[in-house]
C-alpha cells in the first residue's frame, strides 16, 4: 500500500528547496463523481512520522474513478509538475 510520495527536490513558494521531501494525502472528501484531496508536504518522511509541522499544504480536486481513493490520489499527484519525479513510498507491513 502506498503511504506517501518522496520528492527528490520540492520547491516551496518562497523559492527554498526541500531535498527528499515527503508528501501524503491527509484527508479527502467527495462523492461518486469527484473528490478533494488535502495534501501535506513534510521536510522528509521521518518528520512526517514524528508529527512535525508540514512545510506546504494544498487541496486538489480530481474526478473519482472508483477504487482506492489514496492510490488514485497519488497517481494523480505524479501528473503535477512539482511531483513528476516523485517515487511511491510503500508500507513495510
Amino acid at each position: 500500500m502506498i503511504i506517501g510520495l518522496e520528492i527528490p527536490y520540492y520547491e516551496l513558494n518562497n523559492g527554498l528547496l526541500a531535498r527528499r521531501a515527503f508528501a501524503r494525502i491527509d484527508t479527502f472528501q467527495g462523492n461518486r463523481n469527484s473528490m478533494a484531496i488535502d495534501v501535506k508536504v513534510y521536510a522528509n518522511q521521518s518528520q512526517a512520522e514524528l508529527g512535525a509541522p508540514y512545510i506546504d499544504s494544498f487541496i486538489v480536486d480530481i474526478p473519482y474513478e472508483g477504487g482506492d481513493v489514496f492510490e488514485q490520489g497519488y497517481e494523480f499527484l505524479k501528473t503535477i509538475d512539482r511531483f513528476e519525479d516523485a517515487k511511491d513510498v510503500v508500507s513495510e507491513e
